[in-house]
């Protein structure tokens, strides 16, 4: 029922890919920022950890060319563009694909929900998202700092500061 196991013939093989990950807001949008990120934390920090320790100098640049495209005005649809793309590229260099597969379809989710997108688009949200972007983006230089020092623990609790920081404004403070 998950998708993980395939029928070839008359024989049973293990899913080369995981399936999609879906999940049913159920209407209570709050419920499902709170489950998005606690996922994000039980996933993200040990992976972003990794990361940290096993990246290599073309990573490392990598990171900081897209820590400084943050640097200008950014709308929230360019923002979080590259929030995701600064995600991906750090995930990716802990090296273990089934990890980033399952990263990959966490961040999917969260990036595709309806009810995210409500939350950062309503128009009476807008300066706690100015506020959420800004605060996201200095997340990030501390995130970038340790993950150039390959620094695991720094880049554990940075990660764990920066989703428990975004989670409270959009839990607490947006409508």
């Amino acid at each position: 029922s998950l998708g993980v196991i395939e029928r070839r013939g008359n024989r049973t093989w293990v899913a080369e890919q995981l399936p999609d990950v879906t999940v049913d807001g159920n209407g209570d949008t709050k419920a499902f920022v709170r489950q998005l990120f606690e996922t994000r934390r039980a996933l993200e920090v040990p992976v972003f950890a990794l990361a940290a320790a096993r990246a290599d100098d073309a990573d490392r640049n990598q990171v900081a060319g897209l820590l400084a495209q943050f640097d200008r005005p950014l709308s929230i649809g360019e923002f979080r563009r590259l929030d995701r793309e600064f995600h991906t590229v750090i995930a990716s260099a802990c090296r273990n694909p089934l990890l980033i597969e399952l990263y990959g379809k966490v961040l999917d989710q969260l990036f595709r929900s309806r009810d995210f997108d409500a939350l950062l688009s309503s128009e009476q949200n807008q300066p706690e998202v100015a506020r959420i972007v800004a605060g996201s983006i200095d997340d990030h230089r501390r995130i970038a700092a340790a993950f150039a020092a390959g620094d695991a623990g720094a880049m554990a609790a940075a990660s764990i500061q920066h989703i428990d920081s975004i989670e409270h404004s959009m839990v607490d403070h947006l409508h």
